[in-house]
C-alpha cells in the first residue's frame, strides 16, 4: 500500500542519513520489526527520525495528530560492550 511505501522511503533516509546498516527488516500490519547496524551510537536518532517522519506524514493524511507508536524500541546490543 502508499502508506507502506512511504514508510519504507524514511527507513532508506534514515540508513543514508545516519549511517545505519539495514539487515532485514518486516513491516507487520501494526508494528515493524528492524535489523540494523549504527556505525555511531545513534541507535535512537535513527529511530526518532523514521517514526516521527512516518508519524508526521500519517497523521496529516488523516487529520489527526499525537502519537502514533506505543512506547520505546526494544534493542539488543551486540555484546561488545
Amino acid at each position: 500500500s502508499n502508506d507502506r511505501e512511504k514508510f519504507l522511503t524514511y527507513l532508506a533516509s534514515s540508513y543514508e542519513r545516519y549511517d545505519a546498516v539495514i539487515h532485514a527488516y518486516i513491516l507487520m500490519t501494526n508494528h515493524y520489526h528492524l535489523l540494523l547496524e549504527t556505525r555511531r551510537a545513534n541507535l535512537s536518532r535513527v529511530l526518532h527520525h523514521i517514526n516521527g517522519a512516518y508519524t508526521n506524514y500519517f497523521n496529516a493524511k488523516m487529520r489527526r495528530s499525537g502519537h502514533l507508536f506505543q512506547g520505546r524500541y526494544n534493542g539488543l546490543g551486540d555484546g561488545a560492550n
